[in-house]
């Protein structure tokens, strides 16, 4: 695929997603490269110059490159792999009863997370929020410095435990 766009209509699906990206088929998977805009001439112009006819990637070998103004994209949405999700949950309980089952005494233990597998996604997972919209924004966008680096815009799904104790009578 080339690297080059000409000037074409950006947003032909009609959503307001204009930060869509041109996928590289042969490019480094899961890299990301920004623009220059080019001139007729093929100086690089500064964005948003009006002289802008096409647009080269910075980094030729990026899987994923920036659409400049116009561009046409072919990179849908979700197409950027997320890691692999490997979470295990554990509860423990015990229950002691005393005359004849007047009174009960239970004892449980929970762990979230148990073996503390880092897991950087978005969204919630076991009711903690994993999500800043500008922060996920900038790690979707091929050529920032974050990009498809989640483990620098997400905190992890740390390990918690609870215990507790419950008397029933």
């Amino acid at each position: 695929m080339a690297t080059v766009q000409s000037a074409v209509d950006s947003n032909l699906n009609g959503d307001s997603a204009g930060e869509r990206a041109i996928v590289n088929l042969s490019g480094i998977p899961g890299t990301g490269s920004a623009v220059n805009g080019l001139s007729r001439t093929g100086s690089i112009l500064p964005a948003g110059d009006p002289g802008i006819v096409a647009y080269v990637a910075k980094d030729s070998t990026a899987q994923y490159v920036v659409a400049g103004l116009g561009a046409l994209t072919n990179a849908g949405r979700q197409t950027i792999p997320s890691g692999r999700i490997n979470n295990w949950d554990l509860q423990i309980k015990k229950q002691f009863t005393w005359k004849d089952g007047a009174v009960k005494l239970q004892f449980a233990g929970q762990a979230v997370n148990v073996f503390n597998h880092p897991q950087y996604i978005p969204g919630y997972l076991n009711n903690v929020q994993f999500h800043d919209s500008n922060d996920t924004r900038n790690q979707l966008i091929p050529g920032n410095s974050v990009f498809n680096q989640p483990d620098q815009v997400y905190s992890s799904n740390s390990r918690t435990m609870t215990l507790t104790g419950r008397i029933q009578f």
